[in-house]
């Protein structure tokens, strides 16, 4: 299950780049949090690990070209002077909570059991794909940063 997992998430690093070029950063950025709502409602359902491989190597794809945008609207954003610092901050500032998400399910799992913490997962997720829908950044008409050719 693990290994499907990462293969999806290694596909998703290969085909990065395709996939940006299809797809606008703000298509991108909302699919990721949607997309992990639906596949945190189907876990609740599927019982196959095989299956639950596959499903959640889906939101694994989808990670790297999101994270792609993210990390490239920011570096072109910033000033260049300034660029390894900002980034250097994002990562510290992501990384430096990376420990709390297994920390919360582990909790939750223990506390509540399975199908609740995947419940609670999925309102996670949710609340976050709202946030992505409804953000005027998000929704603006201009293009990302990220979305204008070289050179704009």
């Amino acid at each position: 299950m693990f290994t499907i997992m990462a293969a999806g998430g290694l596909l998703g690093a290969l085909f990065a780049g395709p996939i940006r070029r299809a797809l606008s950063a703000r298509a991108l950025i909302m699919a990721g949090p949607w997309a992990a709502v639906a596949i945190l409602l189907a876990l609740l359902v599927v019982n196959n690990p095989l299956l639950m491989g596959m499903l959640v190597a889906v939101a694994e794809f989808l990670a790297p070209p999101t994270n792609a945008v993210v990390a490239g609207s920011r570096i072109a954003a910033a000033p260049d002077e300034l660029q390894g610092r900002i980034q250097a901050v994002a990562t510290t500032g992501s990384m430096s909570l990376v420990w709390l998400g297994p920390l919360a399910v582990g909790y939750l799992f223990g506390r509540l059991g399975a199908a609740d913490t995947t419940l609670a997962a999925a309102a996670w997720a949710l609340a976050l794909a709202l946030i992505a829908t409804g953000a005027p950044s998000i929704r603006r008409h201009r293009p990302f940063v990220a979305d204008l050719p070289p050179g704009s």
